[in-house]
């Protein structure tokens, strides 16, 4: 739990309320790799994760706008709340990172 944590710091701090879009769009592949290396350490996962190729071709087939929005819209929540957490559904679907960011009950958040 304290690496999810980390993990969501480490998001906040890469992706702060104000980030300008030149730099949000750099941000696909450093939060999927995040996002995979913390879950590739969980021996409780059952499922397996989406490869570098499966998340670009996500992202490619929902759209990078819809991405970048979502990943927007989750700095702000974290900027308006204050809470890091806020972070946590881009763990509970793996690195496909689907844009509904449902959690499976995997995390207590």
């Amino acid at each position: 739990m304290q690496d999810i944590l980390d993990a969501c710091e480490t998001l906040t701090i890469f992706i702060p309320a104000d980030i300008d879009d030149h730099r949000l769009r750099l941000m696909p592949a450093q939060v999927w790799f995040l996002v995979s290396e913390l879950l590739n350490r969980d021996p409780s996962l059952n499922r397996p994760l989406a490869k570098k190729d499966d998340f670009d071709k996500n992202v490619k087939e929902r759209g990078l706008d819809s991405f970048l929005n979502l990943l927007r819209e989750r700095a702000k929540d974290v900027g308006t709340s204050g809470s890091r957490t806020r972070w946590v559904p881009l763990f509970c679907d793996g690195t496909s990172l689907y844009f509904s960011l449902k959690c499976s009950g995997h995390f207590p958040f």
